[in-house]
C-alpha cells in the first residue's frame, strides 16, 4: 500500500489467531498448548504508527506433577470445645500427584504498533501493549495415585490413623474434577514479524507473540489439596492445588497470523446506502 492510500484509508480490520505454549505460573507448574482467536480494529495515524484494539478469546492450559506431597490443616471439632482445646490437625500424605487446569479468557487488547517498510514486498513490524482479561470459564482435572490420612489432637495429644470411621485412611485411584474461581487478568502483550502484501488493501502479518500476566489471579478463597469434610467425615474434599498456592500469573508465547483488511469507512457507508436503495 502506497503512503497516499494508507492516509486517505487509515482504518483497518484484522482476523487472525496465534498458537503456541501458555501456562498458569505458580511452583512446579508446566507449560501446555494454548492460543487465541482476534478480531480487531487498527486506525493508522502515519505510515509508522498505529493504534490497535479488538477482542481476543484466550485459551490457556497447565500441568502439575508431583510425585509426594504432604498437607496439614488446622480445623476445630465442636464436640470437643466443652473439654476446653477443640482444636485438630488433619493431614494428608500424598503419592502420585497430577492435575491439569483448563482457562479461557475473553480479552481486550490495547496496542501500538510501529511498522517500517524493509522491501517492495512487504513490512516489519512490532507492538507493545496491554490486555485486559475476564474469565469466562476455568476448569481442573485431578488424578491420585494414593493419600493416607492423619490426624492430631490438642486436648488428648494423641495421633489418630487408622480409623476410616473418623475419615483417617488410606484412599487409593481417586479423581475429581471442577471448576476454578481465578482473578480479572492484567497482561503486557509484545508481538513482532512481518506483513506480507497481498495487495493494496490487504496484508497478511505474521510473527510471534508473548503476553505476560502482571497481576495475581489466584482463588482468594485459600484450601489444602485435601481437606476435612465435616458434612461426611469418611470421604475428605478433594480440591485444586491453584486453591493452595498463594500467586499465579498467566504467561503464553507462540506465532501469531492475521489478515488485515483496509476499508473506507466512507466507501462502506456509501455502498450500504446503494443497497438499501
Amino acid at each position: 500500500m502506497t503512503m497516499a492510500a494508507q492516509q486517505n484509508n487509515p482504518h483497518e480490520f484484522l482476523i487472525g489467531g496465534g498458537f503456541g505454549l501458555s501456562s498458569l505460573k505458580y511452583a512446579n507448574s508446566e507449560a501446555c498448548l494454548g492460543g487465541s482467536v482476534d478480531l480487531g480494529y487498527a486506525y493508522n495515524f502515519n505510515k509508522h504508527i498505529a493504534l490497535s484494539s479488538g477482542i481476543s478469546f484466550d485459551l490457556l492450559s497447565t500441568k502439575t506433577k508431583n510425585n509426594s506431597l504432604t498437607t496439614q490443616e488446622l480445623i476445630h471439632i465442636p464436640a470437643y470445645a466443652v473439654f476446653g482445646d477443640d482444636r485438630f490437625d488433619y493431614n494428608a500424605d500424598i503419592k502420585g500427584f497430577v492435575e491439569t487446569q483448563k482457562v479461557q479468557y475473553l480479552s481486550i487488547p490495547l496496542m501500538i504498533r510501529y511498522q517500517t517498510k524493509l522491501k517492495s514486498i512487504g513490512t516489519l513490524y512490532g507492538m507493545g501493549g496491554l490486555k485486559f482479561g475476564i474469565p469466562v470459564n476455568a476448569e481442573f482435572d485431578q488424578k491420585i495415585d494414593q493419600y493416607t490420612t492423619t490426624g492430631y489432637s490438642y486436648l488428648t495429644r494423641q495421633t489418630h490413623k487408622n480409623e476410616e470411621e473418623y475419615g483417617y485412611s488410606t484412599y487409593n485411584d481417586q479423581e475429581t474434577k471442577g471448576s476454578l474461581d481465578l482473578g480479572f487478568n492484567i497482561a503486557i502483550a509484545l508481538e513482532a514479524g512481518y506483513a506480507w502484501n497481498l495487495g493494496d488493501d490487504c496484508k497478511l502479518y505474521t510473527g510471534v507473540y508473548m503476553d505476560y500476566g502482571l497481576n495475581n489471579i489466584a482463588p482468594d478463597k485459600k484450601a489444602e489439596i485435601i481437606t476435612y469434610n465435616p458434612e461426611q467425615i469418611t470421604t475428605p474434599e478433594m480440591n485444586s492445588i491453584t486453591t493452595s498456592v498463594d500467586k499465579i500469573n498467566t504467561m503464553s508465547f507462540g506465532v501469531m497470523i492475521r489478515l488485515s483488511i483496509n476499508l473506507s469507512l466512507k466507501s462502506s457507508t456509501k455502498m450500504l446506502k446503494f443497497k438499501k436503495m
